[in-house]
């Protein structure tokens, strides 16, 4: 059963296997890891994608300038221009 003067056993444990298994076993849990740490960031990314608002838009819409012009010419008059203006005011917010 003993093979030399030492102690160990026919070569079958002499601390090698254990290496290799240590090894794995570290390299087994830094890949779970990794993975968790990869799943967590790309639902991370799609989350932001989605609550991302649009981007503000500055100064007049082409609606606006329309009924700026229209009332301008005379064609509506200030009691029409003012409902207008509000009727498209509360259509932006509603689309945010």
């Amino acid at each position: 059963m003993w093979n030399d003067d030492n102690g160990s056993w026919d070569g079958m444990h002499d601390g090698g296997a254990w290496v290799g298994m240590g090894l794995m076993m570290l390299l087994t849990t830094l890949l779970v890891v990794g993975l968790l740490v990869w799943i967590v960031a790309m639902l991370r990314d799609s989350r932001r994608e989605t609550t991302t608002p649009p981007p503000a838009t500055t100064g007049p819409s082409p609606a606006d300038e329309h009924l700026a012009s229209r009332f301008a010419r005379g064609e509506i008059d200030a009691a029409e221009f003012e409902s207008r203006v509000e009727v498209l005011r509360h259509a932006r917010l509603d689309r945010r």
